[in-house]
């Protein structure tokens, strides 16, 4: 239990200091839409890993682990961990990272699934509804 909790402080912690998304164009039914405007929207943090280790989104309820990230068509977001907003951290995005406070993450962004990535840590996001 004392790594779990190491764990997922380590995480949203990481979480805390970084983020945000891209620009993609396709074509959809003769509309342009861009990848910053699919992943417009409010996340929540469903599942945590580092190497083998996984934290799927019941554990996340049981600890209080409340992280969400916001995504803004301005390609800013805003990230609260564990609900609280004094524990916030905003920045920007590109089609590549989320930047905050200088700092980088890589994502990728899937049909409502924003992965965040760093070494071996990877946290997923799911867009709410």
């Amino acid at each position: 239990m004392k790594r779990l909790c190491r764990v997922l402080l380590v995480a949203i912690l990481f979480v805390g200091v970084l983020f945000v998304t891209g620009c993609d164009k396709k074509e959809n039914n003769n509309q342009t839409t861009t990848k910053a405007d699919s992943i417009v929207g409010t996340y929540k943090l469903v599942e945590m890993s580092e190497g083998d280790y996984t934290i799927d989104a019941d554990m996340l309820d049981q600890m209080g682990a409340n992280a969400s990230i916001i995504v803004n068509e301005d390609k800013t977001f805003k990230m609260t961990a564990l609900d609280d907003e004094d524990d916030e951290t905003v920045g920007t995005y590109d089609d590549k990272e989320f930047t905050a406070n200088g700092e980088g993450i890589a994502y990728e962004y899937a049909d409502g699934t924003l992965t965040l990535k760093e070494e071996d840590m990877k946290m997923i996001f799911k867009k709410n509804n």
